[in-house]
Order: C-alpha cells, then structure tokens, then sequence
C-alpha cells in the first residue's frame, strides 16, 4: 500500500508520495498545509508504528517510542494549523484506545513526549480541531448536554533532567497498560520521492 499525490490542476496527474521501502505499507494519516508537516503509519521498521516527516524535507521519517503504546491504538485526528515553517512545533491530537477507554493524546515532534488527557463525557471520539493559538475543541453530547465542545489547552513540553522518566513514555510507570516491553530499536528510513518541487505556503 501506496500513498500517491492527485494534482487536479494537472488533469489529474498523479505521482508517488510517500514509498518508504519496496515492500512496506504507507499509508498517510494526516498532512497539514500550513507547516507541511506529515504524520503516516507505515510497517518499515518491522512492525506497523506512527511516524512523521515534512514534505519537501530530506531528513528521513521518524518514529517517536512516545506514540507507540502497548495495548493501546493511536490514531492521530488533527494538526495544530498556522504554523508556518515550523512543522516540529505543531501540536497533533491524537485518539487513544486501549481497554479502559478511549482518551485525547497531545504530542509535538519537538517535544518527544506524549500528554494524555480525560476527553470530555460523551465525546465523539476521534474528532476535534485545533486553533492556532494551541487550544483543542473537542465536540461532545451527553445527557446533561445536547451538544457543545470542550476547549483543552495544549499542555507545555517541559525539558526533563537526564535519567528522569517522562510521563507517557517508556519507563516512566504511566502507561495505560503495565506491560510494558523494550521496543526494538529502528533505523531511520528515508521519506522517498516525492512530487516536493513547486510547494508555496498559503497566503
């Protein structure tokens, strides 16, 4: 499985977008045009895990150990937009599943930490929209509510000192599940080429 680029002004020219090894499967999940910050789940570094990368970047997609949790299922569901040219500071909500629940994860590429916070009773899990300030609105509906959206502020990425465990990550004894295992460690891959030549942020 392929990602591919569908260029309408071009008669609907297609091209690859994202080929990260000749076997693996990529699929993207999210792309935000602002900052051209991608976030794609791919079976390249053996197993299926959550990455990201920027379109028009030479560096290769990364996979965060913060977003891959045991016994849980991330899925990420909106970029934080009006980032311009700063694609490592956009903050990615993301939809946690596991068997207690499910719940809003926060996480930014440069801050290489995973926040879990309570989503509202009743939210339509799997929805919500950043603005640009860093506030997420999260649609519910309950029996006290017939409809409204819950705003979260995006919690700060605060530096750690080394050897101290960072909430949400390996190690740190706050997983959602207590099995917790080493993962495996991965080489880098390559993002591919890609159709990058001609890209201009919006006005």
């Amino acid at each position: 499985m392929k990602a591919v680029a569908l260029d309408l002004g071009r008669g609907a020219e297609m091209t690859p977008l994202l080929q990260i090894a000749p076997d693996s499967d990529d699929r993207l999940l999210l792309a935000d045009p602002d900052s051209g910050l991608l976030l794609i789940r791919s079976d390249a570094p053996g197993h299926d895990r959550i990455g990201w990368g920027v379109l028009g970047s030479c560096l290769p997609v990364r996979f965060p150990e913060c977003l891959r949790l045991p016994d849980a299922a991330v899925t990420p569901f909106a970029v934080q937009p009006g980032q311009m040219l700063m694609p490592e500071s956009c903050a990615v909500a993301l939809r946690i599943d596991a068997a207690a629940g499910s719940w809003v994860g926060v996480w930014r590429p440069a801050g290489r930490r995973l926040h879990h916070l309570a989503a509202p009773e009743g939210w339509l899990a799997g929805s919500g929209f950043w603005s640009r300030d860093g506030v997420l609105g999260l649609p519910y509906a309950n029996g006290e509510t017939a409809c409204a959206v819950a705003h979260l502020e995006a919690p700060a990425d605060v530096e750690r000192a080394a050897g101290q465990a960072t909430p949400g990550c390996p190690g740190s004894g706050m997983q959602p599940s207590a099995a917790v295992a080493p993962p495996p460690v991965c080489r880098p891959v390559p993002l591919g080429k890609a159709p990058l030549v001609g890209r201009m942020a919006p006005d």
